[in-house]
């Protein structure tokens, strides 16, 4: 059985790749109810997008691509190639793509809510929750969103390859569990960081357990809708989204014909670690509701979130990772996500107060052309337009 690869993006790499964007613009952040774009400067700015977006395409071997900036007062958002390759049909900005990892920061801000909430705190230890896990005792649910548990990526063990799933057989939790408990500790709780899928797995049942209902509805009503951008969801392998763009593989290849599990049998793979569905422009909404607003988060958890994020430049903040950028001051913050057939990003742009967003319908096998440097210049075009 093919594995979800893992997503995390090289922050290393990604400054590398940021440092040939151009120089920043000068700090002060972008400046507040700044007039939205219409007529031609709109159509100016779509065009830059387009082909920016284009230029990146080109080099991958995705079939199509979304890109979105947003500073609040307006989102611009773009397509270009094809959601379906035969019969050809065009990508569009309104259609959905699976975004895998980029999830995570929607989790982490379920969990932060009932943080925020009293329900819950950063440093309980999840044997309440996971008593026969190894080493629960040791763990907390600040190292869960930090990846720093020393909980293995379920991913990577022999008890995930023999998960029962298909259609009508959604990936079982406590199988998840399980095999996560089958492999030895990565290191001891809290020593360092190590990306791990299963602590956002093990942290969408703490959220179930806490707020007794299903994670896709609690994150609908309190991390999605608050932000306005309630059409993202999060599969519960109920059924097939029309909106959805199919993935592809890397050489262009309906996925269902390589030796990939058919979709049908990856809807609920990921769950918590990966398994929403956006379309650029949402996904871009969302990230600035989140770390530029208080609509999901209150203001004071909002900010030692970014906090703890910039600090680490090795490591994760609660659920959202910091990247250095050459000539800025300020980390920009961003989530990566990669799925069979998929590729997204997330980031947003303190010193710009821009966020931005790439979903594509196929994953590069190549980490030197994710879109960092793309969204980046198209936050640096809006900037410059407005």
């Amino acid at each position: 059985m093919a594995r979800i690869p893992r997503v995390l993006l090289v922050v290393v790499a990604l400054t590398l790749l940021v440092a040939g964007c151009g120089d920043s613009p000068d700090d002060g952040g972008a400046a507040a109810g700044s007039s939205p774009l219409a007529g031609s400067a709109r159509a100016s700015l779509e065009s830059d997008l387009r082909d920016k977006l284009a230029t990146w395409l080109e080099q991958t071997d995705a079939p199509g691509a979304q890109l979105a900036v947003t500073d609040g007062d307006q989102t611009i958002t773009v397509a270009t190639g094809n959601a379906v390759i035969a019969p050809p049909r065009k990508m569009t900005t309104d259609q959905q793509l699976r975004i895998a990892s980029a999830t995570k920061p929607m989790v982490a801000a379920a969990a932060l809510q009932l943080v925020e909430a009293g329900t819950i705190d950063l440093d309980d230890t999840i044997d309440a929750w996971f008593p026969d896990l190894p080493r629960a005792r040791d763990i907390t649910v600040q190292m869960l969103l930090q990846h720093t548990s020393g909980i293995p990526d379920y991913l990577d063990s022999d008890a995930y390859d023999a998960l029962p799933a298909g259609p009508n057989h959604p990936w079982p939790h406590d199988g998840v569990v399980e095999a996560a408990a089958s492999l030895p500790r990565a290191f001891e709780p809290g020593a360092r960081h190590d990306y791990s899928n299963s602590n956002y797995h093990l942290l969408g049942l703490i959220v179930e357990d806490e707020t007794g209902q299903p994670l896709h509805d609690v994150i609908r009503r309190d991390v999605l809708e608050p932000a306005g951008t309630g059409h993202i969801r999060l599969d519960d392998g109920s059924g097939p989204n029309p909106a959805e763009v199919p993935g592809y593989d890397a050489a262009g290849t309906d996925r269902t014909s390589i030796e990939y599990a058919p979709m049908s049998a990856w809807r609920t793979a990921g769950w918590a670690d990966g398994a929403g569905i956006a379309s650029a422009g949402e996904l871009a909404r969302w990230g600035w509701a989140y770390l530029a607003t208080d609509a999901v988060l209150g203001d004071d958890i909002r900010r030692r979130n970014v906090e703890i994020a910039q600090a680490q430049h090795d490591g994760a903040g609660l659920g959202i990772f910091a990247t250095d950028l050459d000539g800025v001051d300020e980390p920009a913050l961003f989530h990566s996500g990669g799925d069979p057939g998929y590729e997204s990003l997330l980031v947003y742009f303190p010193d710009l107060e821009i966020a931005a967003a790439v979903t594509a319908n196929a994953e590069s096998n190549d980490d030197s052309l994710d879109p960092f440097d793309t969204a980046r210049a198209a936050a640096e075009a809006l900037w410059d337009a407005t």
